[in-house]
């Protein structure tokens, strides 16, 4: 996935977005790296992130 924003205030921030699950096993989401296009000290990161699809 890629977000572009055009501005961000300064503070935490939460991103969210549906998926949608095609087959039942256990993934994991790579963790997220943020980081400003035009100010690249600027930068973010997340924990990665583990999902079990069940039948």
């Amino acid at each position: 996935m890629v977000f572009y924003l055009r501005q961000l205030a300064r503070g935490k921030h939460s991103l969210t977005y549906r998926l949608r699950a095609e087959i039942p096993g256990q993934f994991s989401g790579l963790p997220t790296i943020g980081y400003g296009m035009y100010a690249p000290e600027l930068k973010a990161n997340s924990d990665e992130i583990k999902v079990k699809i069940s039948d």
